[in-house]
């Protein structure tokens, strides 16, 4: 999802095909990071301004490109989560980095499953 300029897009295409669930496996961006970055990302979320923090930290572009990655988008899979929210019955979330039990602030990486109503 990271690899896509709105993952929001193939997240409703899910929902759509799906029968009963769907899964989903990615970066946490605000849980990425040292403490001050991770702090900071979750600031700029929590007032509005992730949008603005994305385009500063690429410099306009919307996106990255690096050696171990190719292009990518900053990217929280909690960003799905809110996308994929009204067409499930639950959604569970599950570390798979072994980082803490706060997903949000800690984990870097996460599967998501959404139960489908």
């Amino acid at each position: 999802m990271h690899h896509l300029a709105d993952p929001a897009i193939a997240a409703l295409e899910m929902v759509r095909v799906a029968r009963r669930a769907i899964f989903i496996s990615d970066h946490n961006d605000y849980g990425r990071g040292n403490a001050v970055t991770t702090r900071l990302k979750q600031a700029a979320k929590e007032a509005g301004l992730w949008g603005l923090y994305r385009f500063l930290i690429t410099r306009g572009k919307g996106y990255r490109i690096t050696d171990d990655d190719g292009l990518w988008y900053p990217y929280s899979i909690i960003d799905t989560s809110e996308v994929i929210g009204p067409y499930c019955s639950n959604v569970h979330f599950l570390n798979t980095l072994g980082s803490g039990p706060n997903l949000y602030r800690r984990a870097s990486h996460i599967a998501m499953l959404g139960i489908l109503r």
